[in-house]
């Protein structure tokens, strides 16, 4: 079988460990890739969301000597990490993560679900642990922010549900609150009103 035939980009991005120079290599040879779905009806975004474990080897080096500056900013990253894509990008604009590789390379991605399980590349995301900073998640909610009012097709949740479950960054979850304004409003809207109704049934004494 000729090359072209073989989907080289959704094996790259399923692989663990893999880094994200080969990845960058990939979408390079094979840009018309990143929005195809293979027979699973899996797209290279979906891999890369569940087994994202790509790793940039010069950010890697850098970790240790930015933990303590890391810390002392903790306070200011909330305003920082809420802006979308930029945040997912070392000093040399290298970006950290496959998500967000994949994502600046074809943002329609982010709205295609998996085509067995009907999940979109966010929910995969926010249950395999992926952050808001670091892990692509903000670089899926800018490019597809509609997934934000959208219940996961396995689980019934929304997004910021899912990360309250599965992600151990409370940033991630204060960022998609705060992506999620009115559909905070109409949650709380409608527990007041499933409320007034059960007050209204309970019978009178």
């Amino acid at each position: 079988s000729s090359s072209s035939s073989v989907l080289w980009l959704h094996a790259a991005a399923a692989t663990p460990g893999l880094p994200l120079s080969l990845l960058k290599l990939m979408l390079r040879l094979f840009p018309e890739q990143v929005t195809q779905r293979d027979a699973g009806g899996m797209t290279p975004l979906l891999y890369a969301s569940i087994l994202q474990n790509m790793h940039n080897e010069t950010h890697q080096n850098n970790n240790n000597d930015n933990d303590d500056n890391n810390n002392n900013d903790s306070h200011n990253s909330n305003e920082e990490d809420d802006n979308g894509d930029n945040n997912n990008e070392d000093g040399d604009g290298e970006h950290r993560d496959g998500l967000t590789m994949l994502v600046q390379a074809g943002r329609d991605a982010a709205r295609m679900v998996c085509g067995k399980r009907g999940r979109l590349p966010l929910a995969y995301a926010l249950e395999s642990f992926k952050t808001w900073r670091d892990g692509g998640v903000a670089s899926l909610v800018d490019a597809a922010p509609d997934a934000l009012a959208r219940r996961d097709f396995v689980t019934r949740f929304y997004p910021f549900q899912l990360a309250a479950v599965h992600s151990p960054d409370l940033d991630t979850i204060y960022c998609l609150l705060r992506r999620s304004p009115e559909l905070i409003r109409q949650l709380l809207q409608q527990q007041h009103n499933q409320q007034q109704q059960q007050q209204q049934q309970q019978p009178q004494r």
